[in-house]
């Protein structure tokens, strides 16, 4: 399953840094988790503090604020070179809270004049802050999937969609069910459709961007990069050779267009 594409945007690396730092603050000081309390107390009658236990706080807010900015400004530049599915996206935040544990452990180590080991400041730290971020993280990804998930199909079969090209001029229109796929090439969008049993295409000069808004609406999903296609009338998702995969539909002598891995689960999903 492939996690959800829109937690890979500025916005969601604003609202993770930011509020995974805010549940962490509030945890500490509204429910004052045992374990983590006894670590905040590092320091105390070694470190030149008046009062440790506040600054032991903003510290640990600190690293777990720069932690966070560090790892999604990483996972943002990743999905050029990556395709997370959920386990890796899990697999990643999981990293992500043993990073923050092992700068926090470092801290306690050195603000507690090194009174225990850094290994056992690491497994007590990793312990408290996941025990308090799994709440966060989950509920997070939850919003986002939440709202990845596709538009319902058509409802109304009838449902024409009117094409308009670059200059907004009306160019095409025809019901969305008869739409198999839009495919975007350079500056044109080859709209293929059926109309008496027979696949016709037509060319409209615009980009893709332009219509997916208009797509969206009429639950039409992504396929490729270049293609935006009709689930309701794809007859399957098969596999081809070199690895990749091919949607085929069910209207006969109609074409195949490849879909990517990246949109392989979602599309499959919804047949």
């Amino acid at each position: 399953m492939i996690y959800p594409r829109s937690i890979n945007s500025i916005g969601s690396l604003t609202v993770h840094v930011f509020c995974i730092t805010g549940f962490l603050l509030m945890s500490i000081l509204l429910y004052e988790p045992k374990l983590l309390v006894e670590l905040l107390h590092s320091g105390e009658g070694v470190a030149r503090v008046s009062n440790i236990y506040a600054f032991n706080i903003a510290i640990v807010c600190a690293i777990c604020l720069g932690t966070m900015l560090l790892g999604r400004l990483l996972f943002l530049f990743s999905k050029k070179w990556l395709t997370f599915t959920v386990p890796y996206y899990a697999i990643w935040c999981v990293g992500e809270v043993l990073v923050m544990s092992a700068f926090v452990a470092l801290y306690f180590t050195l603000i507690g004049g090194m009174q225990q080991p850094y290994f056992n400041y690491l497994g007590q730290c990793f312990r408290s802050l996941i025990t308090i971020l799994v709440y966060p993280y989950v509920i997070i990804a939850q919003i986002y999937y939440a709202s990845d998930l596709p538009k319902q199909f058509i409802h109304d079969e009838g449902m024409r969609l009117k094409f308009y090209d670059n200059r907004h001029l009306l160019k095409f229109s025809t019901t969305a069910s008869s739409i198999l796929y839009i495919q975007a090439n350079e500056n044109y969008l080859n709209i293929c459709y059926v109309e008496n049993d027979k696949v016709k295409e037509y060319e409209l000069r615009n980009s893709m961007k332009s219509v997916e808004g208009l797509c969206q609406k009429a639950g039409f999903v992504r396929a490729h990069r270049s293609y935006i296609v009709n689930p309701s009338q794809v007859k399957m998702v098969a596999k081809a050779d070199m690895g990749r995969y091919v949607a085929k539909f069910s209207v006969p002598d109609s074409p195949e267009i490849p879909v990517s891995k990246r949109n392989y689960e979602s599309l499959v999903a919804l047949l």
